[in-house]
């Protein structure tokens, strides 16, 4: 593959990706509402997705009354406020995913599929800010 055609293979992904978060409204929304989980998430270095603008609403959000030092105390010790904490929390799809061996967060229930999606996608493709 030449590095045309390389670099339009990057943009098809970032643009498959932005279809996504706006059919989804995993930009604006934060529902609770289990959905199926999303096939058509492509995961590419190169794509749009970072922790500013999709990561960090997510946890906020979802975490941030047990896991946000500025909302109150931390539980479990566990901080996920902020870019390197987030990453730095080896458990988090673990846990987020409701996966066997992990205790299961947000305990009030599974987020849906598509916040996981966005967090999984975010540490497969290497933490993007």
């Amino acid at each position: 593959m030449n590095s045309t055609n390389k670099v339009q293979v990057k943009i098809i992904g970032a643009v498959a990706l932005l279809i996504f978060f706006f059919l989804s409204g995993t930009i604006s929304s934060c529902s609770k509402t289990k959905t199926a989980e999303p096939s058509n998430l492509v995961c590419v270095p190169d794509s749009l997705l970072s922790y500013s603008n999709h990561v960090e609403p997510i946890l906020m959000d979802q975490c941030g009354g047990c896991h946000y030092a500025s909302f109150g105390p931390v539980n479990a010790g566990i901080n996920l406020e902020g870019y390197d904490n987030a990453k730095s929390a080896s458990a988090l799809e673990c846990v987020v995913r409701y996966a066997n061996g992990c205790t299961p967060m947000p305990p009030s229930g599974k987020m849906n599929d598509s916040l996981v999606g966005v967090i999984r996608c975010w540490i497969n493709i290497g933490y993007p800010r």
